[in-house]
């Protein structure tokens, strides 16, 4: 049974956690589709035979997670706890969240106002 306190923390995640899963299905289908429309030469020189290839893409994400998680915990909470502000393990989880469901939002606010203007 999960008490009343946390409820609101329940329905948060489980929203979440559903645009989480969203993202994460079109992630593969969105690198390929927006690779295609890349110059993808290495460091976009004109006569430069090396080109990155679309079906890697995915890859940069996975990069920028295996960066970013060390740089959190190494470098932005030890920097936010010096100024008084700590975070625990929830709020750092809910934080995350928070900050999937506003790229959420801004993702569905460009999809819409892209169909806008293309009718």
């Amino acid at each position: 049974m999960i008490s009343s306190s946390l409820l609101p923390l329940k329905a948060l995640t489980d929203h979440t956690l559903d645009a989480c899963r969203l993202l994460y299905a079109q992630m593969s289908g969105l690198f390929f589709t927006q690779g295609m429309g890349l110059d993808l030469r290495l460091l976009g020189f004109q006569n430069n035979k090396y080109e990155i290839p679309v079906t890697s893409l995915h890859v940069f994400n996975v990069f920028a997670i295996v960066v970013l998680v060390p740089l959190f915990d190494r470098v932005v909470y030890p920097a936010l706890r010096r100024c008084n502000v700590s975070f625990g393990m929830l709020k750092r989880i809910g934080a995350g969240m928070a900050i999937i469901s506003l790229g959420t939002t801004g993702i569905c606010v460009f999809c819409l106002t892209l169909l806008l203007n293309l009718a």
